[in-house]
């Protein structure tokens, strides 16, 4: 088991603050837990290494064979300096280049966040406080509209006379309230409610088919429970404008560090569409890492373009948005990328154990791929076999309709003997019981083991003899049978030459490990391994 799958679940628990890890044990963290060819593996190496290989239902082993195997194979991998091949370099460096870009924003972006409660009342305040309450009354009738203005302006009515009028009926009269934050009023009340006064009523306008009046309510302050539902909103956009400042101050320090030049007068000159063969080398964005030539730039230009057109995006921003907008990327992507692995994390706890761990699963996957895959391929034949002799685990149990009774034997004795002679099973129920049942569709592996088996010996349209399912008689009637679908061995292939693969990887895997440790001189400290063993028993049951 090559617990590889951790990797990412860990660098997200490094990122919130936790250490998953326990990197000391007492005083025996330094202390060699086991020799492997005169080189010393402490405790601490373990630890790490068991942190990050387990999975979560691994129990803690009686003895560290695993880790011992792990460490030849690492040993063997690297005495055949398989860290120099191309794929491995490949992996590790993608690998790095994402966790510790994650670690250095973490370190210089987020962990710097901070947002208090007087931050959020501020924010609510300022952007969602107070809201303004405004009445409508809606007409059909225009007669209607001016009247009830005239009784309203005069004292003869007021706006609470109509809060009832939930419908608007011929050329009846229908009331509403609206609640609106700050700069959030919508079209057309912001127009009807504008420059009007607490209590202010306006005259009748047209709106849509209609007519409206519209009364100024008042406003709502600060109010706890409506500032509870926002809360988590407010600290999101809060975070965000947080985020930005501190990414955008981050970039503004890199550019200074990297020392970045942009040849502004090459740029704005940069047309995208001149022929290749125009495009010269001289560096458009200059660094004290790498520069970026208008050759290059163009090359990245023609990708973005490919990159939206092959999802359909419709290109919307003109050449000069586009040229701004890439070379703004290229630098956020560039600085970050440097400053992250100038920042060397894979040289720092926590993370230095997570990266010893990748890279080192990395080195034995080249092992096994060197030594071992050219044995371990699957044939189409082995693949077929396979399949004909495992054919039900890729076929769906059957589904079965039948009617079923299960209760007091009485009962069922009467239903059986009215069915036998010729009765219809549902009704021979609901006449026995009062009950009325339907004929259900299962498939077979939902049935009650005894259901089951006694449907399993029944043919279509047979009545079952009464048995015994959970302490209860039953009888079944089986309606009818529909055998489960099979996955056709196109679709199952895929997954079977996996297993396959893996098992033969397994075995050869494992013959090779008994034939390094036939030749290799291995001590353990029985003593050390027990305190380890014991320190880790007690923090896994905390």
């Amino acid at each position: 088991m090559f617990g590889i799958i951790r990797i990412a679940f860990i660098v997200l628990i490094l990122l919130s603050g936790f250490t998953s890890a326990p990197h000391a044990v007492g005083a025996i963290a330094d202390k060699s837990l086991v020799t492997i060819n005169g080189q010393n593996h402490t405790a601490e190496d373990f630890i790490s290494w068991w942190q990050n290989w387990r999975e979560p239902e691994t129990t803690l082993p009686e003895n560290p064979d695993d880790f011992i195997e792990w460490q030849l194979l690492v040993g063997e991998a690297k005495t055949m300096e398989l860290f120099r091949e191309p794929s491995f370099q490949h992996k590790v460096d993608i690998f790095l280049k994402s966790r510790t870009l994650l670690l250095l924003k973490n370190e210089v972006v987020d962990s710097r966040i901070k947002i208090s409660e007087d931050d959020l009342r501020t924010r609510y305040n300022a952007r969602y406080s107070p809201r303004t309450r405004i009445q409508i009354l809606y007409f059909n009738d225009p007669e209607k509209a001016a009247a009830t203005h005239k009784a309203l302006k005069g004292g003869v009515l007021t706006i609470n006379d109509f809060r009832g009028r939930t419908t608007l009926q011929g050329s009846d009269v229908y009331f509403q309230e609206k609640t609106f934050r700050p700069q959030a009023i919508a079209e057309p009340w912001q127009g009807l409610v504008a420059g009007l006064a607490e209590g202010d009523i306006t005259s009748p306008s047209p709106l849509q088919e209609g007519y409206v009046i519209v009364v100024n309510a008042g406003q709502i302050g600060f109010e706890q429970e409506d500032f509870d539902k926002l809360r988590d909103g407010l600290r999101t956009e809060i975070w965000k404008e947080q985020q930005a400042e501190l990414t955008r101050a981050m970039l503004e320090d890199l550019k200074k560090r990297y020392q970045v030049k942009v040849d502004e007068e090459l740029l704005a000159k940069f047309d995208p569409e001149k022929p290749p063969e125009s495009l010269t080398d001289r560096p458009m964005v200059q660094t004290n890492k790498v520069p970026v030539t208008e050759k290059q730039f163009a090359e990245l230009y023609r990708q973005e373009l490919a990159r939206r057109q092959s999802y359909g995006i419709k290109e919307e921003r003109n050449p000069a948005e586009i040229k701004q907008w890439l070379l703004d990327s290229m630098l956020s992507q560039n600085l970050t990328n440097w400053a992250a692995l100038d920042r060397h994390f894979e040289e720092e706890p926590p993370f230095k154990s997570i990266y010893t761990f990748y890279t080192q699963h990395r080195l034995i996957k080249e092992l096994e791929a060197r030594l071992f895959m050219a044995q371990a391929r699957v044939s189409p034949a082995e693949v077929a076999a396979y399949y004909d002799e495992h054919r039900q685990d890729y076929s769906a149990p059957d589904v079965v309709s039948l009617g079923l009774y299960i209760g007091e034997p009485d009962q069922a004795k009467k239903i059986w003997s009215a069915v036998s002679l010729g009765a219809d099973f549902l009704a021979a129920v609901e006449k026995y019981t009062g009950s009325k049942e339907q004929i259900q569709d299962l498939r077979v592996n939902e049935l009650a083991p005894e259901v089951r088996d006694v449907v399993a010996n029944l043919a279509k349209g047979e009545l079952s003899a009464i048995f015994k399912t959970g302490g209860k008689s039953a009888v079944v009637k089986l309606v009818n049978r529909q055998p489960g679908e099979t996955q056709p061995l196109e679709q199952a292939g895929g997954g079977i030459s996996s297993r396959l693969q893996e098992g033969k990887l397994t075995k050869l895997r494992a013959a090779y490990v008994a034939e390094l440790k036939g030749k290799s001189q291995i001590k353990m400290n029985r003593s050390v391994w027990n305190a380890v063993r014991k320190e880790l028993s007690q923090k896994e049951e905390k």
